[in-house]
């Protein structure tokens, strides 16, 4: 086995480990409350889009937003 191969394993278990705690954490009172504040500041359900005024830096802004909440959905199931 490679050097390549050994350190491509070791990160895989890395990420498997922390997606582990964030579920650990997200199946908490505290982790889904936190969940949930986070799932509309994030616009996890929404558009990031502001149709009543249109601003290309406000929509980046709300769209790194919402990558942050797909981050972190990713990482509770797994992904």
């Amino acid at each position: 086995m490679t050097e390549a191969e050994i350190q491509q394993i070791e990160v895989k278990k890395a990420k498997e480990e922390l997606s582990r705690t964030y579920r650990r954490v997200a199946m908490t009172d505290d982790g889904k409350i936190i969940l949930k504040d986070l799932s509309g500041f994030c616009h996890a359900d929404t558009t990031c889009f502001c149709e009543q005024s249109p601003n290309p830096y406000q929509t980046a802004h709300e769209s790194g937003k919402r990558r942050v909440w797909l981050r972190i959905n990713s990482m509770i199931e797994g992904e």
